[in-house]
């Protein structure tokens, strides 16, 4: 199934502690559950770059965005929607 990378947030939660080297320089960062606009009922857990808590809340329209990690290796991640 092809999706439009649109969804809605719907919940999230606030990463403050880095357990994991990597993420250190990271903290504090913003997990999101994104539910799908082309699929209700399917949500994906990603974290949200860029958005800082305050700007966060229930229903909010985001969309993807891909983020190389690796030469040719992409994660989805979501950022506001918000004009």
């Amino acid at each position: 199934m092809e999706v439009s990378g649109r969804g809605k947030v719907y919940s999230w939660a606030i990463v403050r502690d880095a357990r994991i080297a990597a993420f250190e320089d990271k903290v504090p960062y913003i997990v999101a559950s994104i539910e799908l606009n082309d699929a209700p009922g399917v949500f994906l857990l990603s974290n949200m770059p860029g958005t800082v808590a305050e700007e966060m809340r229930h229903d909010m329209p985001v969309r993807v965005v891909f983020d190389e990690i690796a030469d040719g290796i992409f994660i989805p991640q979501f950022e506001s929607a918000e004009a």
